[in-house]
């Protein structure tokens, strides 16, 4: 489960993102599946296929998604590291997988979590759009 920290950490991003794309802005979604990590989380049906955690990536899709698709700033990269800690914190997870597209309107990121100890696999899908 998410923890408040995690909620308004979300909430906020959503928040700017909105702010500045008023008919558009982030949406997530977070999926929590119980003794399904070993099918779900290395699903090769997955098209495109999820690929390493890329931090600077998330990065970028976040600042983008707040507006800024200039060079990528230090806060940014802060922003990403601390929502992956902060689902590393909530769900114990082991490991990431993340998926990333840009069609220049709407942007998609998945980020999938594999907690080993009992099977279970989370996701944190994210999408963005300016209309």
């Amino acid at each position: 489960m998410l923890s408040q920290a995690t909620l308004s950490f979300l909430d906020d991003h959503c928040k700017r993102a909105h702010a500045a794309f008023p008919e558009g802005g982030t949406l997530w979604t977070y999926i929590e599946a119980a003794s399904q990590a070993h099918t779900r989380f290395k699903d090769h049906r997955r098209k495109p296929a999820a690929d390493a955690l890329d931090i600077e990536e998330l990065a970028t899709w976040l600042q983008a998604a707040e507006g800024n698709f200039g060079a990528l700033l230090p806060q940014a990269i802060e922003q990403a590291n601390t929502l992956i800690d902060l689902l590393r914190a909530d769900l114990g997870v082991d490991e990431f997988l993340w998926y990333y597209q840009n069609d220049g309107d709407v942007m998609n990121a998945d980020i999938h979590m594999a907690r080993r100890a009992d099977n279970r696999y989370f996701a944190l899908e994210l999408w963005w759009s300016f209309d």
